[in-house]
């Protein structure tokens, strides 16, 4: 089993991989103080500037150089040093009190995010079309949710191609020629065969089809999707799409 490490040491690791010398800067010191308020946190713990550096394996001077900062910025003096010990001043004790209720918090929520991470859990909102609802969606719906009990799956079925994330969706399922940028796609599925059909009275006058360009000219019944301008290509396997034909029908 692995250990994992405190929210204290994961963080200060992260941000002595810049350099003690960058922390101590005040434009960095005033965008992110938590590692050096951590690394105060660490160094009123254990007393002693050594045994805090040992624990998040970076060097006493790194660790007194980014204290020294957020004593800077603060106007005040923290720690009282000598060459035995490190003591925490009024204004230090003060300090440290005041700010362990939010460290106690942030290290909660990792802990929490530790133990479901490896675990689905929550709200998953999907915009889909209707078709693939249908099709592809609500067959496997149950055996998925059996599957992972404590998700709670909501499906939002329009063909409106929403904006994925100003809707706030978690996932959405998309022709491939519908894909936004940027998007990360995995196919599902396969291949989704379409016909185009007709009824047996409208060929009592007219000649059947035989190849998709002799479609022009057919009344046919065409899907323009909700908020778009332009009607939905019709393609195949034989040819490249033929949208910018001409049509009769609409």
């Amino acid at each position: 089993m692995i250990e994992k490490p405190a929210l204290s040491e994961w963080l200060m690791k992260v941000c002595f991989i810049i350099g003690p010398t960058v922390l101590a800067s005040e434009a960095l010191m005033a965008a992110h103080p938590l590692p050096a308020v951590l690394a105060f946190a660490r160094v009123a713990h254990f007393g002693s500037f050594t045994r805090a550096a040992a624990e998040l394996e970076v060097s006493p001077s790194a660790l007194s150089q980014t204290v020294r900062g957020l004593e800077s910025k603060l106007g005040v003096r923290l720690l009282n040093r000598t060459t035995r010990q490190v003591g925490l001043t009024e204004h230090g004790a003060r300090f440290l009190d005041q700010i362990g209720p939010g460290l106690a918090q942030i290290e909660a929520a990792f802990d929490d995010l530790d133990a479901v991470r490896h675990r689905p859990t929550g709200r998953l909102r999907i915009n889909v079309g209707r078709t693939a609802a249908k099709v592809l969606v609500e067959p496997r719906l149950p055996e998925f949710l059996a599957r992972y009990p404590e998700l709670e799956v909501e499906l939002f079925a329009d063909d409106t191609l929403a904006d994925l994330v100003a809707g706030g969706f978690d996932a959405g399922i998309r022709l491939g020629e519908c894909l936004a940028r940027d998007m990360i796609a995995l196919p599902v599925g396969g291949m989704q065969r379409q016909v185009i059909v007709a009824t047996p009275g409208y060929f009592e006058n007219r000649d059947k089809p035989r190849t998709p360009q002799e479609l022009v000219g057919h009344e046919c019944i065409r899907l323009r999707l909700p908020g778009s301008r332009r009607l939905y290509p019709w393609s195949s396997a034989a040819t490249a799409a033929i949208s910018k034909w001409t049509w009769k029908g609409g």
